[in-house]
Parts: structure tokens; sequence; C-alpha cells
């Protein structure tokens, strides 16, 4: 988890916002400290945010790939941090409580994507941008 200063996301029409007010998690949200589900771990942190915060999640898929069950298993056995796959509906969730922006939960490379070949790349990563109202 990172906090942004907001330079990345101008690019896709979101306006900047100082670094206290932004909260990126990258590959989100396996488990929390103590084995805390996902999303009560982002509902906490997104909690002790400013309304207007956004928060920005990037989660890899387990319904987008019919491989993703071995992959997970085969990538938890090389790390020693054990990652967990999402369906869209899981990730969705993380987003309670937030508004969610356009285009919502999507393929990363469909989420506001700069050209049609970006828009067409394979991939089996969920993305998502919310505000905090």
């Amino acid at each position: 988890m990172e906090s942004s200063g907001g330079c990345a996301v101008a690019s896709y029409g979101l306006p900047e916002r100082p670094a206290s007010d932004s909260l990126r998690w990258n590959q989100a949200g396996h488990k929390g400290p103590g084995g805390a589900p996902a999303d009560t771990l982002v509902a906490t942190l997104m909690d002790a945010m400013p309304p207007g915060s956004y928060l920005a999640i990037s989660h890899p898929s387990s319904d987008m790939d019919d491989q993703a069950p071995v992959i997970a298993k085969q990538l938890n056995e090389m790390v020693a941090e054990s990652v967990t796959f999402r369906d869209r509906a899981a990730v969705t969730r993380l987003f309670d409580g937030l508004d969610l922006v356009d285009p919502g939960v999507v393929r990363v490379s469909a989420w506001r994507p700069n050209s049609e070949l970006v828009a067409k790349a394979p991939g089996s990563v969920w993305g998502a941008a919310g505000r905090k109202p």
C-alpha cells in the first residue's frame, strides 16, 4: 500500500489530491494484519481518510482465466507471503461505501485506456478507483 500524491491520477481525469487524501493498493488485500479480511482492512483505512479521498486498487483475478487456481498455487509456492486471487464481485466489495469512478471494476487494461491496442491487451488483473463521499 502506498499513499499517492495524485501525479498519475491526473492523466485519467481524476483530480490531483495531496498525499494524505489518496490510497493506492497494488495487488490488493491478500490479508490484513493478524489475518484480517481484506474488506475489513480497506474499510478501516478508508474510515481514517477524509471525505473526497480516493482509493485505487489493482488485484489478481480468479475469474478471468481458467488457469488462475493453478497460477495462484504455483505463485504461493514461490513467495513468502501468500497471494489471494479474487473474482470481480469480491474486488467490488472492497469499494463498499465508496463511489466507484467510471468505468468501475474492470480489467486493468480497460480502465481508461489511451488506445484500442491497450484496451485489448491481455491480462488477469481487476482494477478500479473509488471516492469516499
